[in-house]
């Protein structure tokens, strides 16, 4: 179905491509590189959401690439594998949200090569250029969604506490990370629309908006069960699993800290439709991934994974007719 979001995502779009600018013509909060995506999206392919689901499936499929690169050259588990695209993968399907082209999706497409740098930092060092791309990157997330600046925050501490770092290296990450961001502003100042850009998108941070839903409580957990259950299990089993060396246990604590920190800011700090929480998406992967890793080998872990598939894909399933199942048990 066309969700509200969508709709607006297309409208912003089709103002821009009348020639109408982003803030100062156009009263909305979208981020600035969404928004030109919905620009470009307008111009090539009109209303077609088809584009736009192309384009988003095109960008889970590359996100899921990126995970599993990240994960197996940075050696964060004990074995490589496949398994972390796949947790990646079917993690899109616990909302259906979560299949919009968003700007939270869109963010992710930066925020996982940033963290690739981070992890590369903390286990062998990289060079200056590195460390001033991985502020790029995190700098390009924030751009495409606020809350991502959560996963700035994170990896600046991260980097803090767990590897000795000399100030260059700081300066280089916050260089980095102010680059897009002065460059984006700059842009406004001379389209005569930075108070407007000021105003909409850099403090529109939505500081302890009333959290308000569509679906009961119920239904919301219904929805997440599964995932929850793996994703405890997968924490329990990161810390404490002996066979991990002292980097890898470095690098759980982190993402463990990371993922209650950005939790807790997406419930506090911003507004929170479903599509803000798809930014949990990577942890939710990567501690699934040790579910599967430790209790999914052999016929039993098919089985189970065959089920959580199943009930993932439910929801996309509950939107087209399907032989001898009535639609509201589908729904439910």
């Amino acid at each position: 179905p066309l969700l509200s979001e969508d709709l607006k995502h297309m409208v912003v779009g089709e103002r821009m491509s009348e020639g109408y600018l982003m803030y100062r013509d156009i009263v909305d909060e979208t981020p600035p590189i969404p928004a030109f995506l919905y620009w470009i999206l307008a111009e090539l392919f009109g209303r077609s959401m088809g584009a736009y689901f192309l384009l988003s499936g095109l960008l889970v499929f590359l996100q899921a690439i990126l995970f599993r690169m990240m994960i197996n050259k940075n050696e964060v588990f004990y074995e490589k594998g496949d398994i972390p695209a796949l947790m990646y993968a079917i993690g899109i399907f616990i909302c259906f949200d979560f299949l919009s082209l968003t700007p939270s999706l869109i963010a992710l497409t930066f925020v996982l090569p940033a963290f690739n740098g981070m992890f590369r930092h903390i286990k062998s060092g990289i060079n200056e250029g590195d460390m001033f791309a991985t502020g790029l990157f995190f700098g390009l997330s924030f751009l495409s969604h606020q809350a991502a600046i959560l996963f700035f925050f994170c990896a600046f501490f991260s980097i803090l506490i767990s590897k000795k770092t000399s100030l260059k290296y700081f300066m280089l990450l916050i260089v980095g990370f102010f680059f897009p961001v002065i460059g984006i502003a700059t842009f406004f100042f001379l389209a005569d629309g930075f108070n407007q850009f000021f105003n909409y998108f850099l403090v529109n941070f939505n500081l302890l908006v009333p959290q308000t839903y569509e679906v009961d409580l119920k239904t919301i957990l219904i929805i997440i069960a599964p995932t929850v259950f793996f994703n405890i299990i997968g924490v329990m089993v990161a810390l404490g699993y002996r066979r991990y060396i002292i980097y890898q246990i470095i690098s759980q604590r982190i993402l463990v800290i990371s993922y209650l920190v950005i939790l807790v800011g997406l419930m506090l700090m911003f507004k929170s439709p479903a599509e803000n929480f798809l930014l949990l998406l990577p942890f939710v992967a990567y501690f699934n991934t040790h579910f599967f890793m430790i209790f999914g080998k052999g016929g039993f872990g098919g089985f189970v994974l065959a089920l959580y598939l199943g009930y993932s894909l439910r929801i996309i399933y509950s939107y087209l007719p399907v032989p001898y199942l009535e639609a509201d048990f589908l729904n439910y």
